[in-house]
């Protein structure tokens, strides 16, 4: 019983179904984005098109295949050629991005040691001024002798080469009268 189905003349009627199938199939891989197999499953179903043209005798239907299965193996050869050069560059920034982290965080570094030294200088200069506010304290608070202002003379000059007239203390308060001898 078997038998009488597996007869050349019954694969030959089969055949097309099954490679329809196997396009059916590659073109659900490509279209959910497994990209690689569905380029080979095409590869396969371009094979098997192209010996059902030899199988049944039509040269057209085998050289048309070959032409597809050029297309589905340089793709897929593209297709790994340029996820090999993503993978490199891929790892190529991420060198260089640990390299520009290591840079930043050596001019970090370096910031921060040169804010705590500024820092340092600007508390030495606080503690500085702040004794010296605390001597200025002590001198107030012992009654030192306050600081006294120079009198400032007005003068007014005349035009007729008198005497300059103005304000004046007398240089000395003492008088002569006041003197004993």
């Amino acid at each position: 019983m078997l038998a009488t189905y597996l007869t050349y003349e019954n694969a030959i009627m089969a055949l097309p179904w099954a490679l329809n199938s196997i396009s059916i199939t590659a073109a659900y891989c490509l279209a959910n984005s497994k990209v690689v197999v569905g380029r080979l499953v095409a590869l396969c179903g371009a094979v098997g098109w192209a010996s059902y043209g030899l199988l049944i005798g039509e040269l057209s239907f085998f050289f048309a295949n070959l032409f597809f299965f050029y297309i589905y193996a340089s793709a897929v050869y593209k297709f790994n050629r340029k996820r090999d050069q993503y993978k490199v560059n891929l790892a190529q920034s991420e060198k260089e991005n640990t390299e520009l982290r290591a840079k930043l965080e050596q001019y970090e570094s370096n910031a921060n040691r040169e804010l705590a030294r500024r820092q340092k200088n600007v508390l030495k200069l606080v503690s500085r001024a702040r004794a010296d506010l605390d001597e200025l304290e002590k001198a107030a608070n012992l009654h030192l002798a306050p600081l006294q202002l120079i009198p400032v003379e007005q003068v007014t000059v005349t035009s007729d080469n008198k005497e300059p007239t103005g304000d004046k203390e007398p240089s000395c308060p003492i008088s002569p009268g006041d003197v004993k001898s």
